[in-house]
């Protein structure tokens, strides 16, 4: 991942007409220019975008990781640390709050954390945009691709009434449309007497943890800041899970699996326009 100081002077020399910036490059030690060379052609965000404030920072975090930013500070500033979090989170601002986050941000994290404005555009952008619950959601929903093929071969008719009853309303209406769309190579990974005799909740779970190991398989690639805000947005237990699946990779189709995450996200907005 490329280093903030580095996007930072790309950003500034972008800046500058072109003779210039041209000057001040040939210019750069050896070993600044090196890593020049593998950044972007242009950065294309203002310089003061990189002024990063521990505001910004802690604005793309769940609350979920307060916690462990916080147990990263010395025991004898918890007290003081947590007061301004908790007015972090009530909307009051004050110089000493923010020296305070700073100071908490520091303590959390031994590097640089960029501004999401130097991540480049990819297919999986729109889920740094979707609230914490949404990209939940969508889990669900990809989880119930399991369930397709079973339901198609099944006749008995209580038995598809339990299913549906066990499932949430979007996962229902979700299950149906799929009934009617091709979905070449789709394979079921549980049978449907099997997933009926689990508790309800049980097999909730186990549907949301398909949709993040198809969520896992779908990001394979994709750039490693991406992959921290990510990561970040999501409450800290399935943020650990989603990455844990992420390092061990998977078996299933990367490119299958886009397309289950893209169409789920597509169905979920539909729904949310009417």
């Amino acid at each position: 991942m490329p280093s903030v100081a580095d996007l930072f002077l790309r950003s500034l020399l972008e800046k500058f007409p072109h003779p210039s910036s041209q000057k001040v490059m040939g210019d750069l030690p050896q070993e600044i220019a090196k890593r020049f060379s593998l950044l972007p052609d242009r950065v294309g965000v203002d310089p003061e975008n990189f002024l990063v404030t521990p505001s910004r920072i802690l604005s793309s975090l769940h609350p979920s990781w307060y916690e462990e930013l916080v147990e990263a500070v010395p025991e004898g500033m918890r007290s003081i640390v947590q007061r301004s979090l908790e007015e972090y989170r009530q909307g009051e601002e004050s110089l000493l709050r923010e020296f305070i986050l700073g100071y908490l941000v520091s303590c959390w994290s031994e590097k640089d954390i960029p501004c999401l404005e130097t991540l480049e555009r990819s297919d999986f952008s729109w889920l740094l945009e979707c609230a914490p619950e949404e990209i939940e959601t969508i889990a669900s929903l990809v989880g119930t691709y399991d369930l397709v093929e079973e339901v198609r071969k099944t006749i008995d008719k209580k038995s598809l009434e339990k299913l549906f009853s066990s499932l949430s309303p979007m996962q229902r209406r979700y299950l149906r449309a799929l009934l009617h769309t091709p979905l070449p190579g789709l394979k079921s990974t549980v049978s449907l007497p099997e997933f009926l005799r689990l508790p309800i909740e049980e097999g909730k779970e186990r549907l949301l943890a398909r949709g993040y190991e198809r969520l896992a398989t779908a990001l394979q690639g994709q750039d490693e800041l991406f992959i921290w805000y990510l990561l970040h947005r999501l409450e800290r237990s399935q943020a650990h899970s989603l990455e844990k699946r992420l390092k061990e990779g998977t078996t299933e189709e990367s490119t299958r699996s886009k397309t289950y995450i893209t169409h789920a996200y597509q169905f979920l907005k539909r729904r949310e326009s009417k």
